[in-house]
Order: structure tokens, then C-alpha cells, then sequence
């Protein structure tokens, strides 16, 4: 296998830089690559990101690594989310002698956010960002169920996660496998910089069972320093999870190391669960976890500005008791608090919690509001109180959990009363999903604070309402409710959270009284509350001059790699009026900026914060853009979480909704949280993201009383204008039922548009839905459930993702729309395939083995024919790749018991002469895949394999593909053989194998090296033409490229619009170069690279990139999928565009078309190379393995002074670089 490496000898502090190309936003926001480090005289690795293209030599570091890893290869991942074109630069720097080769390898660019990698469930069959290291004798694994099956005398029967229903994952050690003493199996994590002083915890479940458990010890790795044991446990703790604890602080880069050891012969399997990495210091748990002359460390101060709570008062209720002494229930007829257990309330109404919150059981009380279904509800609102008994003391704060769950389910205040004297505290609406919430609500006003009061804790019904609220454990506390610096409600006092006021503005943020301050442009109530007594952060404009500004700074923050500032704002503001920027005081650009109110109501944003040298304060600026405006701006609700910000709109529903909120205002039913089944006959079994029944996700409940027609919107936090670019929405929706109404999609900037809409029973399944749209202002997208006709119509949605790219709307062929869309419709979703090109091709469909294939006796075992998921789970497929349907066939390895390890199973053609192309589908998946060969089989001979993969491939189908040049007059046959792994994870599957005379892809790549140019050809209908040139051939000598891509060299050839012709002004001229037909093959990419100059005068210039399906011949039937203006970068960059969907099923073309301005006498430059027609998903333009060269990545010489270069094996430097690649 191969990498990039920089190695020695070279002098010290030589610095090489490897460039990606230009990258626009969204196309990659979190950069995975790995890295090896490994030598006493180790430099610098280094990652920047530059955002000025124009100067390479201008950047921000984003990573930095300067230790000694060790011989081995760690994973690291780094945010890179943009909202302008940019480049990652990897810059190796040398060390100071010949042991100090630096290697990366398998760059890939994810196109999500960078979630923090070393916290991990397991659930997705997957280490996250831990691995296995090499050096142990044994690994972890991951399982589900029990990890015991034999004798049960050891390890769990289920994960800590998902508990008793057996479908949750997990880590552990086998110690059933001939375990020798002191063997270990060690987990690393990922790579993290220093604490901060505050520290951090690393906190995890456990679980020790059997008579010959061994050892758990957790350790602190400081790059290039031997580990030191923070936390052990030794020996049998007890059938259960438990949980552990440490606290660490550190100010150098480290790793956390998890090892678990073999003490004994007996049973005795280790189980690992839900580890995660927090900011803040904590206690060792348990408390006999300590080890001898292990690290110690010493928590760091913690200070906040809560009051310490005293012990527990006469208020405090947790309902286990019979009664409450200081609260009383305030009953109507109609409605009324009632104490009950979960095990009774969800057998009147699944909508109530089936736990209480003090002890998380079916037998725990909690308060439940049960409307009385013998007395007929008024149609009026009615309440019920619990109201406490008198209290004196202002100055505390109130904190309960509340259970808020189902459409419609009405409303939760808490009110300060004394004699007619009430007060608003704090207030809420609507369902909040099917789990307790935390409240806390400050009882002291500026305003009115009467010596004697009662609180009430008041729930609205009406007899619209439907669904469930209760309360538990009431917590009563001294002082003010607890903040810290990285979260501030603003509520507590005018110490605002150490939040800071900056002299360096003309005017000041106040701190202000929603009641008091909302006359006017101001909000009238806060945030937090929803209720005037609460408080929010206002900057108003009333006599300001232009440019005044108004600044306010968060708490100063540890340096950090990636988090994430959320917070609420409320801008009633004219356009051009008032602004409001957020940015990094020590950075120099805006990150996040607002000049105008889309309506006054709170809005949510969220900014990716990246200071990875230095500690950061965010700062709200409020900037004045008129004279005397009557406008304000305010914020509430600030925090700071650990971790990049998810995206705007993406939401899987598993913990929030993420920025979205339901419209409850001018709705008759409201979008809910469920889990699981609800009703049968109708809704989903399990969510999409987990697929398991504890999964999340959004549902219309049309149980009684819901109306046919009855409406649920759900709103998305507001977008930026798309810029002239399209937005993809994406999401995945479940309509099952016999009574479905419809699933509707708008875009709503000022007006509503629909542009997606879905009707009636589509069956059992979730199924993925997209469309794209554009819009030019500020937008929010809207989705809607409109209930059928009677219960039997709940429609549930999963998983929303936003992309910049184009689209086509989905499913083609029913989700209508009422606008256009420029993606044609098409009547099948069924993977299409070519027609058999000979008698060898095989898709076997019939369920058995194509006759022109047998299976070789000489093998250990056979292939199997199969549908549907193979028999062990976590490997091998569950879906054909013919169809992509379980109903669909393959052939697969069967890689479980009686087989054994490096065992071979093989299927060979009839002999056959002459060249040949083998194109097939492939599937590895699973952590025990060996290797998949071809063979080429001469006079009976296999000799080496033609083609190899070997290791886990992920769990989805791949294309493969072999040029077979045998010698003439000499017949062959083709031989795929599987090689079985160490144990039973190692299903490897075939399907769709087709052989032709030689490989399509050969005339889908053209370098224009030919004077044939591939048969590409002129469109004569426009004014230009393409022409092939060379750098050295004297055609429009200008500003051209004086190389050619393919061949880096100035007698390679290239295409280059011909604007020879002597013409002082040019406007809106074309020229069109046409490709031959092509006949699609699965998912389609153009890839091909485009050199640009030009004048500012001819900037108007553009090249797009245009499909024509073959049954059109016009221009006016060709669907545009990239365009890129003019600039006068001079360089060749590389675009790699995806056919949609709708075009890939029939013969297309590729037409380039070049947009000519041109005015004086300098022409636009736009030339093209190496266009390659791929059978395959586009990749991410920054993903390298490095296999096949550099991909789009160059080493960068102007600011360097050595290189990185490829390399394979053992670097040159001696016990320094790596033995083997990370890919193969």
C-alpha cells in the first residue's frame, strides 16, 4: 500500500506542504485522516486551512501534532466548515536528525459536522474514534445481546444503552478464545490537545462478570510518554453495569488508553458501554478505583455563581410519599393534579411516561393532570394548580421536572400569587417528546417581590388537548439558579455570567426586564420564560449615529479545536437599519451576521468556534447602519457546547429537534416525538437512525380527536439566501396506513411555495424524500402533516440533511410538486444494468449458479446463492445490488462455523480466449474479512492473484473491475476466490458480474493525447469552437496553460475555446463541446479538470457543464448541473459532478459550454483536460488512499522547501516511517 510521507535526511525545520484543491463550502465540513509519527526526532505536523486562494501562503492552523506516536497509525479528525472557498494544507516540518519521518494516509473528506470522536455508544458497529492497537495480543470487539452464548457464566446479556431489548451494541473482551495470562486488549482514542484548567471527565459504564474476570485499568497518555494508570478494577463485580469515573488535567496533547487484561483461565468477559469526554473535572467513581502509584491528579477549582443549595426544605417533592405538607392541589371538576404510579398511567393513555423521574421505574409516582372523563369538558380552558404554601424569601429558585408529550397537549406556567397580586415566572407549550425535562425558575423580580407569596405550578387544558403533563421531584434552593460561564440565561442577576462589556464601543448592552423594556420595537417576553419576567440582553438604536457599535463578550473560554456558541436573537429591525455580527475577539473575521428581521419572534443560530492555540471570548456586536433607527437587538439563552455545531436543519431527533419548532399558532395538531410502535395497523415499528424501538423520531398522531384535514407544521431554524446555488433537502418518511393524508414540503421566504408533496398509504418502510429549491432572501422550510380520515393515517419523518447541490425531487414519480423542477420524472426506482454483453455475465436472479460458472472442487467449500441478509448479523449484505431489495440474489461466502479459518471457496468461468473486461459488484463487510482475489487460471494453474481487496470494505455494495490481456492463443478462465477470516464476521457477497471485450471505462476517459479527441465534437449552431492545443503551440499564446493536466508537460494537449478571431468586444458568445453517447451504469460522476484567466473586465465569462439525454437534440432540453464564473486563478483545478439520478437511467451526453465576454484586447482563458466518465458515486474532491496517486492533492513548492512524496514499505529512514500503509 501507499502514503505521503516527508523523511530525512533534510535540515531541520524544512517545512513540505501538500494543497488541496479549492473547495467550496459544505462540500466537506470534517476532514478524517490518519497519521504516523514515529521516530526520536519527530518535527511538526501541521493542518491549516486558507481561505484567501490568491495567496497560498496566508492560513489558519486548524491541528497541530509534535510528538512520537509510536509505530503506529491514529485516526484525527478536524472541523472545516466555510463559508467561503477554501484550501487544507497538510505541512510536515522536519525534525532536528534521520529518526523523524512523518506519514499520512487515507484523507477523507465526511460531508458532516466533526462530532466528538471519543464519545461512543457502539451502536453504529464501530469503535468511533477508538481503535484496537497492534501491539496487545487480542482486540476488543463489539456485540450485541449476550457476549456469552455458551455457558451465560460470564459478561452481559445486553448493552447499557438500550438495556433489556437486546437490540443495543457494545464492546467487550472474549475470554473464550485460548487467552493466554497477562494477554491484553488495549483501546486508544483519538488524539486531544491539553485541558483546560478547569479539566476534564472521562466517564463510561462497566461491566465485570464471571469467575475469571481480570483486569480494567484506564490510562493517560501524553504524546510521546509512557502511559500512567488513572482508574483499575480487578475481579468480579456483580452481573450489572456500573458506572466509572476519573478526573485528569493536563496541558499537553494526550490520548486515553482502555485496557483490559486476562488474570485467569476461567470465564470472564469485560463489557464497555456509553464512553464520554466532558468538559470539567470529576471524582473518581467508584471510589476504590484508584490504583497504586498511579497519576494523580487535582480537580480544579469550580465556581459558579449558584448559591450552594442548603439541605432539603419542607418544599421539596419527589410525590413517593402519600402527600406533599407545602404543596395543595387546586382542583376543577373537569381537570385536576392526580398521584399515580406509570404502570397504572399508561394503561389509561400510552401518552403518559411509563417512568417516573426520582427512580426511573414503572413503580415510582409522579403528579399526572387527569382530565375527568365523566364530567363534559367546556369549551373554554380550564386549569388546575399546585399551589405551594406561603413562602418569604424571594431570593431562591424552583427547579422540577416536567413530562410534556402529544399533539396539542396544551400549556405549563408557574406563577408567583399573593392576594391579587400574580406574577408570570416562567411558561411553556406543547409536546416535547416523550422523555422528562429540567425547569428552572428564578422566584426573585426587579420588580415585585411581595414579603408573603405563594407559588402555583399551573397546567392548561381544553378539550382540544390530547396527550399527557406531569411533574416530579420539586426542588426548592437558596440564591439564584445555577449558571456558568458557558451558559447564561441572563435571569440570575446583573453579574450576567462574567459576561463583559467593552469599552471600546460607543454604547452599551443592558441587561433588561422584559415587561419593563418591551414597549416598542423590544420583545415582550424573554427567551427562557416566554413570560415578561424574564430577562434578555437588548441593544437599541434609538439616538445612535451610523456606526455606533455595542459590544459584548462571553466569559474567556479554553482554547479549543471545535465548539460550538448556540444562541436565541430578536432583531426588529428594517433592513439596513441595525446589524448584528458575532465574532472571535481575537480573530479578524465576522463569523455570523444579521442586518434585517424576517418577523419578530425569537430565532436560533449557531456558530462553529476554532481557536486551537489560543483561549477565545465571542463577542455580540450590535452595529448601527442608520441615523436614530427606531429598532433593537436582543439576545437570550447563550451556551457553549464541546464539539462543532451540527449543521443548520440536519436532525436526526434523537436528543432535540435540533432548531425546529412546531407552529402552534395556526395549527389544529401538533408534530410529536415517538418511539416505537403507537398504533398498530398504522406509524413505524422503529426509528430510521437506530432502527430500534428507543430511536427517536417526528409523528402526526390521527387518533381521536383528530379531524380529517387537521394540520402539523414544523418549522426550520431561518437559512441564508442560497446565493444563486441549489439547496438539497433530504429526509427519510414513513406513511403506512390505510386512512394516510399527506406529507407536504415548503419553502417559505415571505411567501409559501410547495415543493414537495407526498399522499396516501405508501406501505411498512421508511423511504427517503428530496428536493432542492433556491431562494434569493433569508428562508425557513416547512413540513406539514395533514391527517386522513380516521387513526389509521400517523405519518412519521427521520433524518433531515441539507447539502448544496442539486437534486432531482423524490420519489420521481409521485412526490409533485406545484412548481417546476428542472429534473425530469422517471417511472422505476430499480438499479439499472446493462444488457448481458456475453454469455459470462451473471446477476443470479434465477437463484442459482449462471451456467457458464461452476464451482471449483478443489476448493474447501462452495459460494452460497442467497437473498436478503446473510445468516450472522453485523456482516455480509441484507439487500442484491441487481434490484438493491432483500427479494433480490447474490452469491455470498458463508464465513461462520463448520468453516475455518484461511479456508478458500472459488467459481470459475468455462475457458474462454482473448482480451477481456470483468466488471462485478462486490460486499466485505464485517471486522473478520479476509480477502476477495481474481484469479486468472492457465492449463490449470491459478499463479497470483490479478486483483486482491482484503479487509473490512464497509457495509455497501462496490464496483470492481479487471483488464484481462492473456497471451494470444491461449485459453484462460476467470476465478473469483474468498478467503474466510479468523472468526465468523467475514461474509464476503458477489453480484451483477458482467464480461466484455474491453473495459467501457477506456473510452470514458479522455485526455485529448489523440487528435481524435475522443470523438468529442463542436456544437455548429454557436459562435466558437473548442480546439485541441498545446502549451507550446503558438494558438491565444496569452495567458493559457503552458502544461496540459495529464501529462504535466508543455507538448501535452488539452481543449481551449478559440477566441483567436480579432474582435475588440464580445458578449455572450458560447462555444459547445459535445461528447459521444454514453450508456449509464449504475450511479454516473464527470470528473474532469478546467485552467481560467481573465481580465476583471471579462469576469462575466462562465463554463458550465450541461446534460442532453439522447432522445433530445435541441439546447433547450439540456439540464444544467454546474457552473463555475470565470477567474484569474491560472491553474488547472478539478471538478467531479454527479449525473442526477433522473438522467443516469438512459444514454446521455456531456456538453461543455463556454460563455465568452470579452472587452479590449485580453481574451478569457477557459480550457479543459482529462475528462473521465466514472461508473460511480462522484467522490469528495479532498479524499485520497493515495493507491492511485495523489488524486487531486499537489505538493506545494513556491512556500516550501521539500516535499512530501509517496511512499510504500518502510520510508528510508531506518526504524523511523511506517512498515505499511493505513489503507491495505
Amino acid at each position: 500500500g501507499h502514503f505521503m510521507y516527508i523523511g530525512n535526511p533534510q535540515k531541520a525545520g524544512y517545512k513540505a506542504r501538500l494543497i488541496s484543491v479549492v473547495e467550496e463550502p459544505e462540500k466537506g465540513r470534517c476532514l478524517e485522516f490518519w497519521y504516523h509519527m514515529y521516530g526520536q526526532n519527530i518535527g511538526q505536523l501541521n493542518v491549516y486551512a486558507n481561505t484567501n486562494t490568491s495567496n497560498n501562503d496566508v492560513r489558519t492552523l486548524l491541528w497541530s501534532r509534535g510528538a512520537n506516536i509510536g509505530d503506529v497509525w491514529r485516526k484525527a479528525h478536524v472541523s472545516t466548515e466555510y463559508t467561503v472557498p477554501f484550501r487544507v494544507i497538510f505541512e510536515g516540518v522536519i525534525g532536528n536528525g534521520i529518526e523523524g519521518d512523518i506519514a499520512i494516509d487515507d484523507i477523507q473528506r465526511l460531508s458532516k459536522s466533526c462530532k466528538e470522536p471519543n464519545n461512543c455508544d457502539f451502536e453504529d458497529d464501530n469503535l468511533c474514534g477508538w481503535e484496537n492497537v497492534k501491539t496487545d495480543q487480542f482486540d476488543w470487539e463489539i456485540t450485541s445481546g449476550a457476549s456469552s452464548t455458551e455457558t451465560w457464566a460470564s459478561g452481559p446479556i445486553h448493552d447499557h444503552t438500550f438495556g433489556m431489548t437486546g437490540d443495543g451494541s457494545y464492546a467487550y473482551i472474549d475470554t473464550n478464545k485460548n487467552r493466554n495470562i497477562n494477554d491484553t486488549a488495549i483501546l486508544v482514542s483519538q488524539s486531544m490537545s491539553g485541558t483546560s484548567v478547569n479539566g476534564m471527565c472521562l466517564e463510561f459504564f462497566y461491566h465485570m462478570y464471571g469467575p475469571g474476570v481480570g483486569r480494567l485499568t484506564v490510562y493517560l497518555q501524553m504524546e510521546g510518554f509512557q502511559p500512567l494508570p488513572m482508574w483499575t478494577l480487578a475481579g468480579e463485580q456483580d452481573d450489572d453495569w456500573f458506572q466509572g469515573k476519573v478526573g485528569f488535567s493536563v496541558s499537553a496533547d494526550h490520548s486515553i488508553l482502555i485496557e483490559g487484561r486476562i488474570t485467569q483461565y476461567e470465564e470472564g468477559d469485560i463489557g464497555l458501554d456509553d464512553i464520554s469526554i466532558t468538559n470539567g473535572y470529576c471524582t473518581l467513581l467508584p471510589s476504590f478505583a484508584a490504583p497504586e502509584n498511579g497519576l494523580t491528579t487535582t480537580a480544579a477549582p469550580i465556581t459558579t455563581v449558584t448559591t450552594p443549595s442548603h439541605p432539603p426544605t419542607a418544599f421539596d417533592c419527589d410525590f413517593e410519599s402519600a402527600t406533599c405538607a407545602s404543596w395543595s392541589i387546586i382542583s376543577k371538576p373537569e381537570l385536576s393534579w392526580t398521584r399515580t404510579q406509570g404502570v397504572v398511567a399508561t394503561q389509561e393513555d400510552a401518552h403518559n411516561p411509563i417512568y417516573d423521574h426520582t427512580g426511573n421505574q414503572a413503580v415510582g409516582y409522579y403528579l399526572l393532570l387527569k382530565p375527568n372523563t365523566t364530567t363534559p369538558f367546556p369549551n373554554n380552558n380550564i386549569t388546575s394548580q399546585l399551589r405551594s404554601a406561603t413562602m418569604t424569601d424571594n431570593r431562591q429558585c424552583l427547579e422540577f421536572w416536567y413530562f410534556m408529550y402529544g399533539p396539542h397537549v396544551g400549556t405549563l406556567n408557574v406563577e408567583k400569587l399573593s392576594g391579587v397580586f400574580s406574577q408570570l415566572r416562567w411558561s411553556t407549550t406543547g409536546g416535547k417528546g416523550y422523555e422528562w425535562l429540567h425547569a428552572q425558575v428564578n422566584i426573585q423580580s426587579s420588580s415585585s417581590n411581595p414579603a408573603q407569596f405563594n407559588i402555583a405550578i399551573e397546567a392548561t387544558w381544553s378539550g382540544d388537548n390530547r396527550g399527557s403533563i406531569a411533574l416530579d421531584d420539586i426542588i426548592l434552593l437558596n440564591g439564584t439558579c445555577r449558571t456558568s460561564s458557558d451558559q447564561c440565561d441572563f435571569d440570575s442577576d446583573d453579574s450576567i455570567c462574567g459576561f463583559q462589556y467593552s469599552t471600546t464601543g460607543q454604547f452599551n448592552w443592558t441587561r433588561g426586564l422584559a415587561s419593563a423594556v418591551q414597549a416598542g420595537v423590544n420583545p415582550n417576553v424573554d427567551h427562557t420564560t416566554q413570560t415578561g419576567e424574564g430577562y434578555y440582553m437588548l441593544a437599541e438604536g434609538k439616538n445612535r449615529n451610523p456606526n455606533d457599535r455595542a459590544l459584548l463578550l462571553t466569559p474567556i473560554q479554553d482554547r479549543t479545536t471545535g465548539s460550538c456558541l448556540h444562541f436565541w436573537y430578536f432583531q426588529h429591525a428594517a433592513t439596513k437599519q441595525m446589524k448584528l455580527n458575532v465574532y472571535v475577539l481575537s480573530q479578524s473575521s465576522i463569523l455570523w451576521s444579521h442586518d434585517g428581521s424576517l418577523d419578530n419572534r425569537w430565532l436560533y443560530a449557531q456558530i462553529n468556534i476554532n481557536s486551537p492555540s489560543q483561549p477565545w471570548q465571542a463577542v455580540f456586536e450590535s452595529e448601527l447602519l442608520a441615523q436614530n433607527p427606531d429598532a433593537s437587538v436582543a439576545i437570550d439563552d447563550v451556551s457553549i457546547t464541546r464539539g462543532l455545531c451540527p449543521k443548520p436543519g440536519d436532525c436526526t431527533f434523537e436528543t432535540d429537534l435540533c432548531g425546529w419548532e412546531s407552529n402552534y399558532y395556526d395549527t389544529e395538531m401538533d408534530w410529536i416525538v415517538g418511539q416505537g410502535i403507537h398504533s398498530f395497523g398504522t406509524g413505524p415499528q422503529y426509528d430510521h437512525t437506530t432502527n430500534t424501538a428507543q430511536g427517536k423520531y417526528l409523528m402526526i398522531e390521527t387518533s381521536w380527536p383528530t379531524e380529517v384535514g387537521d394540520r402539523a407544521q414544523l418549522e426550520s431554524v431561518v437559512f441564508d439566501e442560497t446565493n444563486g446555488e441549489s439547496r438539497c433537502f433530504r429526509f427519510w418518511y414513513h406513511m403506512y396506513g390505510d386512512s394516510i393524508g399527506t406529507l407536504n414540503v415548503y419553502l417559505f421566504n415571505g411567501t409559501s411555495t410547495r415543493l414537495w408533496s407526498l399522499s396516501g398509504d405508501r406501505g411498512n418502510n421508511w423511504y427517503e424524500g428530496q428536493v432542492s429549491y433556491t431562494s434569493p432572501i433569508r428562508h425557513q422550510i416547512i413540513v406539514e402533516g395533514i391527517a386522513g380520515k380516521d387513526y389509521l393515517g400517523d405519518i412519521s419523518i427521520d433524518d433531515f440533511t441539507f447539502t448544496t447541490s442539486n437534486c432531482s425531487i423524490r420519489p420521481a414519480y409521485d412526490a409533485v410538486p406545484t412548481i417546476g423542477t428542472t429534473m425530469p420524472s422517471t417511472t422505476t426506482t430499480l438499479r439499472t444494468t446493462l444488457a448481458p454483453q456475453s454469455p459470462l455475465d451473471c446477476n443470479f436472479e434465477q437463484g442459482v449458479l449462471c451456467s457458464t460458472w461452476s464451482h471449483d472442487v478443489s476448493a474447501d467449500f462452495r459460494w452460497e446463492v442467497r437473498q436478503g441478509q446473510t445468516p450472522s448479523a453485523n456482516t455480509g449484505p441484507a439487500i442484491d445490488h441487481t434490484y438493491g431489495t432483500p427479494s433480490g440474489w447474490y452469491i455470498y461466502m458463508e464465513a461462520s462455523y463448520p468453516q475455518q479459518s484461511n479456508q478458500r471457496c472459488r467459481i470459475q468461468t468455462e475457458e474462454i480466449e482473448g482480451q477481456r473486461c470483468i466488471q462485478f459488484w462486490y460486499h466485505m463487510y464485517g471486522m473478520d474479512i479476509d480477502t476477495l482475489n481474481i484469479y486468472i487460471k492457465i492449463n490449470g494453474q491459478l499463479n497470483k492473484p490479478v486483483w486482491t481487496r482484503s479487509r473490512n470494505q464497509g457495509n455497501l455494495w462496490l464496483k470492481g473491475q479487471y483488464a484481462i490481456f492473456p497471451p494470444a492463443n491461449t485459453k484462460y478462465q476467470i476465478v473469483f476466490e474468498g478467503i474466510v477470516g479468523q472468526f465468523h464476521l467475514g461474509d464476503i457477497a458477489l453480484d451483477d458480474i458482467v464480461v466484455y471485450t474491453s473495459c467501457p471505462d477506456e473510452n470514458r476517459l479522455c485526455t485529448f493525447e489523440n487528435a481524435s479527441i475522443c470523438n468529442y465534437a463542436n456544437d455548429a449552431s454557436v459562435q466558437y469552437n473548442w480546439v485541441r492545443t498545446t502549451g507550446d503551440d503558438p494558438l491565444a499564446s496569452g495567458s493559457k496553460p503552458t502544461i496540459d493536466h495529464t501529462d504535466g508537460t508543455s507538448n501535452g494537449a488539452y481543449m481551449l475555446i478559440d477566441i483567436s478571431k480579432p474582435s475588440a468586444t464580445i458578449s455572450n458568445q458560447r462555444a459547445r463541446l459535445m461528447s459521444q453517447t454514453t450508456i449509464p451504469n449504475g450511479e454516473q460522476c464527470v470528473e474532469f479538470w478546467y485552467y481560467t484567466s481573465a481580465e476583471v473586465l471579462s469576469m462575466n465569462s462562465k463554463l458550465n457543464l450541461f446534460i442532453r439525454p439522447s432522445t433530445t437534440v435541441s439546447n433547450s432540453s439540456d439540464y444544467l448541473i454546474w457552473s463555475r464564473s470565470i477567474s484569474n486563478e491560472r491553474q488547472w483545478r478539478i471538478s467531479q459532478q454527479r449525473i442526477p439520478h433522473g438522467l443516469a437511467l438512459s444514454p446521455y451526453q456531456v456538453i461543455f459550454e463556454g460563455v465568452v465576454f470579452k472587452s479590449g484586447a485580453n481574451s478569457p482563458v477557459i480550457a479543459i483536460d482529462d475528462v473521465f466518465i466514472r461508473d460511480r458515486a462522484c467522490l469528495e474532491p479532498g479524499d485520497c488512499d493515495f493507491e492511485n496517486g495523489m488524486c487531486t492533492w499537489m505538493s506545494l513548492s513556491f512556500f516550501s522547501n521539500t516535499s512530501w512524496v509517496i511512499g510504500s514499505g518502510s520510508s528510508p529512514s531506518p526504524y523511523s516511517g511506517p512498515q505499511n500503509d493505513h489503507t491495505l
